[in-house]
């Protein structure tokens, strides 16, 4: 996986033409969001075709099935596409980083102040210092 040559204007399209969307699992969840993001700046999704979920229980059960929990499942797809880890303090637009938020984990993109994940409102703006662990996909 590697971004696109216009991977940055492909990514404040998407993030502008998104910021209302609210939240739905499966759909509009944190990871699959952010996955739209990644394909937004590389054209191809970092979720597996085979995990797909409805619902909070199936969301659970397909990242359990595949990782354990979001945290290591996120570790082992960003390894799978070589997407590369990264210290926090150098987090930039376009990175992919996960927080811990008031219900585990949050799989989110960095806009390059903010992290921004999905709430029932359209984006969820966080502070970059709640990120726990981040990744860059490679130009």
């Amino acid at each position: 996986m590697s971004k696109l040559p216009n991977w940055n204007m492909n990514l404040w399209k998407f993030i502008d033409e998104n910021k209302a969307k609210g939240f739905s699992w499966g759909s509009w969840d944190c990871c699959t969001a952010t996955d739209s993001a990644i394909k937004a700046m590389t054209g191809e999704s970092l979720i597996p075709k085979e995990l797909q979920w409805k619902c909070e229980a199936t969301a659970k059960k397909a990242i359990k099935n595949y990782g354990g929990n979001l945290l290591k499942a996120l570790l082992k797809a960003c390894k799978l596409k070589n997407l590369e880890e990264i210290e926090l303090g150098f987090m930039a637009v376009g990175d992919i980083a996960i927080f811990k938020g008031e219900y585990g984990y949050v799989v989110a993109v960095c806009d390059g102040n903010i992290l921004l994940g999905v709430c029932d409102d359209g984006w969820q703006p966080k502070p970059m210092s709640s990120a726990v662990k981040a990744w860059r996909i490679p130009n």
